[in-house]
């Protein structure tokens, strides 16, 4: 579907079927050789322009910065909260990158299924963790867990520091009232609580 809507000239060149390319304000829209199954829209003025960009990806500008990403694989999602830049390259698919609190947020060679947030401004930066490992900070203290096996949770309600190392599965390590509670080489299904 090809239309202009308040006058303005509307050339696309070498186009492959099944895209919309529509011009609401005014402002041109050129697109160059792109793979089908991608949407590209304007809505406030700044020049939208993707070049070379696979499959399946949306590429959007609301508020005037520029939203450039180049080699990016499919499946991921950028976005920029509060005016912080947020670039990331080489990231394997199905990761979720937020910034929330103008804290940089830079995780690199991250396996799949990992969540990173950031909340009170508090650096979380977790390197070679397996995947399906669950790692918050709640209170501004450093949690910091490393070479851990799945299926561990890992939890810091009161400040004080909780590492494991070298725990084996079906697991569960709380600290209750301020108790450092370690616990190395333990066999499965053991349960170890700390009360008082």
């Amino acid at each position: 579907g090809h239309h202009t809507g308040t006058g303005t000239s509307h050339r696309d060149r070498t186009i492959t079927p099944r895209q919309g390319h529509h011009t609401g304000t005014g402002p041109s829209h050129r697109d160059r050789n792109i793979t089908p199954g991608q949407e590209h829209n304007t809505e406030t003025g700044p020049s939208q322009r993707d070049r070379n960009i696979t499959p399946r990806q949306g590429h959007h500008t609301e508020t005037g910065p520029s939203h450039q990403n180049r080699d990016i694989t499919p499946g991921q999602d950028h976005h920029t909260g509060t005016g912080t830049s947020h670039r990331e390259r080489d990231i394997t698919p199905g990761q979720e990158h937020n910034a929330e609190t103008e804290t940089s947020h830079r995780d690199r060679n991250i396996t799949p299924r990992q969540g990173h947030h950031t909340e009170t401004g508090t650096s979380h930066r977790d390197r070679v963790i397996a995947p399906r490992q669950g790692h918050h900070t709640e209170s501004g203290t450093s949690h910091r867990d490393r070479d851990i096996t799945p299926e561990h949770k890992h939890h810091t309600e009161t400040g004080p520091s909780h590492q494991d190392r070298n725990i084996t599965r079906g697991q569960e390590p709380h600290t209750g009232t301020g108790t450092s509670h370690r616990d190395r080489d333990i066999t499965p299904r053991q349960g170890h609580h700390t009360g008082t």
